[in-house]
C-alpha cells in the first residue's frame, strides 16, 4: 500500500516542462540563466561574501 502523501512530491523534469512552456519561453529562460552566474571576481566574491553580515548585536 503506498502513502497517499507521496502522489505529488515527484518534481517535473525539464522534459515535462516543455509540454508547459512554449520555446520561446524556454529559450529565454535559457538564455536569461546564462547570465546568472554569481560573481566572477575576486572583489566582487568579497564584496558579495558581505551581503549575509548584519550590522552589530
Amino acid at each position: 500500500m503506498s502513502n497517499p502523501t507521496d502522489k505529488n512530491t515527484e518534481k517535473q523534469s525539464p522534459r515535462d516542462l516543455s509540454k508547459i512552456l512554449s520555446e520561446a519561453q524556454l529559450l529565454a529562460n535559457f538564455l536569461n540563466a546564462q547570465k546568472s552566474t554569481g560573481p566572477r571576481t575576486e572583489s566582487g566574491k568579497a564584496r558579495s561574501a558581505m551581503n549575509a553580515l548584519k550590522s552589530g548585536p
